[in-house]
């Protein structure tokens, strides 16, 4: 019974750690005190968007090696089949500011 119960704890310790080590980073690491300032001079929307694209905004995007957010210009992507578009935003966080990032949503 004692080398059961041991295996047990071992094997649920071992699901713990690798759990642990597969678990995305959480977006809090990409906190910035002062969320920046859209840029003075941007991409505005066409008048006329193509059949099947929705035009995205220009928005941040978190540059892994620069740990810095860095602007990217507004721009058309393919719509996706019974989906819509939700613009990214700047959540207020502990200690900062982070972006979340646009996303297609049902």
């Amino acid at each position: 019974m004692k080398k059961l119960l041991i295996f047990v704890l071992l094997s649920l310790t071992t699901l713990s750690f690798q759990a642990m080590a597969t678990e995305k980073p959480h977006h809090h690491k990409r906190v910035v005190v002062v969320k920046p300032a859209r840029p003075h001079h941007y991409t505005h929307r066409p008048q006329h968007v193509r059949a099947g694209y929705v035009w995205v905004e220009g928005h941040w995007r978190w540059h892994k090696r620069s740990h810095t957010y860095v602007w990217v210009e507004g721009h058309l992507v393919k719509r996706k089949k019974g989906h819509h578009w939700v613009a990214g935003h700047w959540k207020k966080v502990p200690g900062g500011w982070v972006y979340i990032e646009g996303r297609w949503t049902r």
